[in-house]
C-alpha cells in the first residue's frame, strides 16, 4: 500500500494512527490509518481487499506520498 498523494501543498505527511493491526483483513473504503499535513487531519482508506500483514512507519513518522507505508496480502 503506498501512501496516496492528497492534493496538498504539504511536503511531509505525518503518521497519526494507525486504524487497523497486521492480521485484520480490510476492503475498498475501509479506514486504514490517519495522517496529519500542517492545514488537516485526514483519514486513508483500503484500496485492495486483503489482510493487513505489515506496517512499514510508526506514531509521529513523517511520509511522502508514493512511500509504501504498509504491506496487504491479497487473495
Amino acid at each position: 500500500m503506498k501512501m496516496p498523494d492528497l492534493a496538498t501543498n504539504d511536503t511531509t505527511i505525518k503518521l497519526v494512527e494507525w486504524r487497523v493491526q497486521p492480521g485484520q483483513a480490510v476492503k475498498p473504503g475501509d479506514v486504514v490509518l490517519e495522517v496529519e499535513t500542517d492545514k488537516a487531519t485526514m483519514e486513508v482508506e483500503a484500496t485492495v481487499t486483503g489482510v493487513l500483514r505489515e506496517t512499514r512507519f510508526a506514531r509521529g513518522d513523517e511520509m511522502l506520498p508514493g512511500d509504501i507505508i504498509a504491506i496487504i496480502e491479497t487473495a
